[in-house]
């Protein structure tokens, strides 16, 4: 019985290795990184030690044009994410054109989320409206409850009223600067959940290769060093009184 559960286990991590491995070459060739962005990859992910031997010998010329080229590819997402981020931390987050319907009920809505969804998606095509790209949720207050289901270009809000039979719908349409923030926010669809996903992973390589160039000048060798130990403390400090 254990044999079996150990070879099942086996089995299993062969498989959730092998699939990690291919996720990775199919992004690597995405993107046609260099052999430096590979060897960075499969050493950070545990593939073996012998690759971080053989970035050794790999050219200046060829970490430059990986780096130049990350920095090229990720830059309007980059840009996206540090403007809304640095505008949002002083509460300029966009803003809102709300309409506000009330819909009237044959029995009062419940607590449940796939009725409520249900309801506010039959109202939406009703008004010629998309649905909103982001994930519904049902936020419960002591004993009330709504509905809000996000999006990049649209929030719901549907709830109760005093009236049983009479519940209250808010569609919420983002301007342009709003439907930045909703992005930046994790509002979007799946196409810009897996395009952040390939930013955050591009930002990695950016940094650990810029990182790499620095440390093989031996006059920048000691700068680097300098800078990394500093900004690891002042990381620590910044969390620790946040």
């Amino acid at each position: 019985m254990r044999l079996r559960v150990q070879v099942t286990d086996v089995h299993r991590k062969s498989r959730k290795t092998k699939v990690i491995s291919l996720v990775m070459k199919l992004f690597l060739g995405f993107l046609g990184a260099s052999r430096a962005c590979a060897i960075i990859v499969l050493s950070i992910s545990g593939f073996g030690v012998n690759e971080v031997i053989i970035m050794k010998l790999i050219s200046r010329s060829t970490l430059m044009q990986a780096h130049a080229f990350l920095a090229a590819f990720i830059l309007p997402v980059a840009i996206l994410f540090f403007v809304t981020g640095a505008l949002y931390t002083w509460g300029i987050k966009g803003n809102y054109d709300v309409a506000t319907h009330e819909l009237h009920l044959s029995e009062p809505i419940q607590d449940d989320l796939v009725e409520l969804v249900t309801l506010a998606k039959t109202e939406l095509i009703k008004q010629d409206k998309g649905v909103p790209s982001g994930q519904a949720k049902v936020k419960r207050i002591g004993s009330s409850f709504r509905l809000e289901w996000t999006g990049a270009s649209m929030d719901v809000i549907l709830e109760p009223t005093s009236q049983p039979l009479v519940a209250k719908l808010e569609i919420k349409q983002t301007n342009w600067h709003r439907q930045f923030v909703q992005l930046h926010k994790a509002k979007g669809g799946d196409i810009f959940k897996v395009y952040a996903t390939v930013f955050a992973i591009a930002l990695l390589l950016l940094l650990v290769t810029g990182f790499i160039m620095a440390w093989q000048m031996p006059k920048l060798r000691k700068l680097t060093l300098v800078s990394t130990l500093l900004g690891i403390a002042v990381f620590i400090v910044v969390v620790a009184y946040s």
